[in-house]
């Protein structure tokens, strides 16, 4: 089917800002674009900024059609809710984490767990933390466990820090190291 795509009645100057960090995202993973299905901006009146479910991304238009959108998630990082350093459009990085997570999943062909439960295993072990120290050491939110994935948040979290702060922490750096390696290994 066509991509349905909707920026829900944002302005222009938010629009823009969330359609420019979604090409940043897909310029450095464009096998995603025939993965996603739509992009949509949807009012949720909840503290969810934005979510991403099967081949689908939603961002919050409470959050990102808000004036305050950027001191409202700065306020989240100060309380180390999400990781130092980033800004609110990490979120978007971040729900497009999890999509590349579904599809990493699919393309390694494992069964069990999935692609982040994968790399936080190999980050924990090259830097010689225990799995859970680097959940912690990541964001509050990185915690947050699935039944369908443990890992999930953790990755969307320090990947999401990776691609869009100025001084990715070293948690981050080397997530985003294990992640290429990955890449490039499933497009040769």
């Amino acid at each position: 089917g066509g991509n349905a795509s909707s920026l829900g009645g944002l302005d222009l100057e938010h629009g823009r800002r969330l359609v420019d960090t979604t090409v940043s995202f897909f310029e450095k993973h464009p096998y995603l674009k025939g993965q996603l299905n739509a992009i949509r901006v949807d009012y949720k009146d909840s503290g969810t900024m934005g979510w991403s479910n099967d081949h689908e991304v939603f961002f919050n238009s409470k959050y990102f059609g808000g004036d305050d959108f950027e001191e409202v998630y700065k306020g989240r990082v100060e309380w180390g809710f999400h990781p130092a350093g980033t800004t609110a459009m990490s979120v978007v990085a971040h729900e497009y984490t999890h999509q590349m997570d579904d599809y990493m999943t699919k393309q390694l062909g494992i069964k069990r767990g999935k692609f982040s439960d994968k790399v936080l295993r190999e980050v924990a072990k090259n830097l010689g933390m225990e799995e859970d120290a680097c959940k912690v050491g990541v964001s509050a939110y990185s915690k947050k466990q699935y039944k369908d994935g443990k890992s999930m948040e953790f990755l969307a979290e320090a990947y999401s820090e990776y691609l869009t702060s100025e001084s990715p922490r070293p948690i981050a750096m080397e997530v985003g190291k294990v992640v290429e390696k990955y890449l490039k290994k499933v497009h040769k």
